[in-house]
């Protein structure tokens, strides 16, 4: 396997990750746990390929439902807690398991579907050694990271495997669209929560100016203003690979074409308008009479048609992400 398949192999898997935390997230928020249980059996073959002599069992099968724990080896002699939740009491009610005759002399870890507590004080960590022997509990909590670490690790023929065939299934799961999906909805979740203050007016220099120079009216000035406020989210995305495809997918697929039929219907040649970056058309713009309020409209639209289960606020939803796009000059005339 030459260098950049292993690279490229290693990206997908990331990203499914990435976006499964999301998904978590997502219906964790909305009181939906059904995807926690997936993910249970998911992970479970997932250790079993990859950390040799393993052969974990989801211990809520239909047939036995243990306390405290999700996922057991009974021939290792290894528990796995398998959860979202990040605070102490947690810990403590899974911990309890390895007081159990049974479990006396079990190896225990926590596994995080989300990101594994950190800043442990100095004395919960002594409790811990006092209480059950454990010298560090840090050494016992693992999230993503740590999976990810341990896969990066692997050679060719078996990263190719575990790929293929744990994984490739959930990549091809999360399309372009189904991570646009992902996204706007957890932006509408936080949205959904945001309180405005009214008593005071939003400032964004930078923002007016850029409105001012893309000539764009009060009504789509409006919907830039109120999606730049609830944009944060989207910086706090897990991390960079995702930035980079919902960057792909608004900015290229979306917006660039909608941008060369404006151009086109102003009456610029399809050969100028071929293979023509963003920045080059953009260019171009100032040499026709291109109205930039309705292609961020039709780019507003595109967005709302991708996300078939975007529920209250859509439309406020897709602004802010094509305000954000706007702020980073990906979208518009930037001088």
């Amino acid at each position: 396997m030459i260098l950049d398949e292993r690279t490229e192999i290693i990206t997908n898997i990331s990203r499914t990750l990435s976006i499964m935390m999301c998904d978590i997230k997502l219906h964790q928020s909305m009181n939906k746990f059904s995807i926690n249980i997936d993910a249970e059996d998911f992970f479970c073959n997932v250790f079993n390929f990859l950390y040799p002599g393993k052969k974990f069992k989801n211990a809520n099968s239909a047939k036995s439902n243990e306390a405290y724990i999700d996922l057991k080896d009974d021939i290792s002699k290894h528990v796995i807690q398998v959860t979202t939740t990040t605070e102490k009491d947690k810990i403590d009610n899974s911990l309890k398991i390895i007081k159990q005759h049974n479990y006396l002399q079990y190896e225990f870890e926590i596994y995080y579907l989300l990101e594994k507590p950190t800043g442990f004080r100095k004395t919960t960590i002594t409790q811990y050694q006092n209480e059950y022997g454990i010298q560090d509990i840090r050494d016992h909590l693992r999230d993503f990271t740590d999976l990810l670490n341990d896969i990066k690790v692997l050679p060719d023929d078996r990263l190719n495997k575990i790929y293929t065939d744990y994984f490739r299934s959930m990549d091809e799961k999360y399309t372009d669209e189904i991570s646009l999906q992902v996204v706007f909805e957890a932006l509408i979740k936080d949205y959904k929560y945001n309180k405005n203050d009214y008593s005071e007016d939003f400032s964004n220099i930078e923002l007016d100016e850029k409105i001012k120079l893309n000539q764009l009216n009060q009504k789509v000035s409006n919907e830039l203003h109120k999606g730049s406020e609830a944009a944060i989210p989207i910086y706090e995305l897990p991390n960079t690979e995702m930035l980079t495809e919902l960057k792909e997918l608004i900015v290229l697929d979306y917006y660039s074409p909608i941008l060369k039929s404006a151009l086109s219907s102003a009456g610029a040649k399809p050969k100028t308008l071929a293979n023509k970056s963003v920045d080059e058309l953009h260019t171009l713009i100032k040499g026709y009479k291109v109205c930039l309020n309705r292609v961020l409209g039709e780019l507003c639209h595109r967005i709302e048609n991708e996300t078939f289960k975007a529920n209250y606020q859509a439309t406020s939803m897709a602004w802010v992400i094509i305000a954000f796009f706007f702020e980073e000059c990906d979208v518009g005339v930037k001088k």
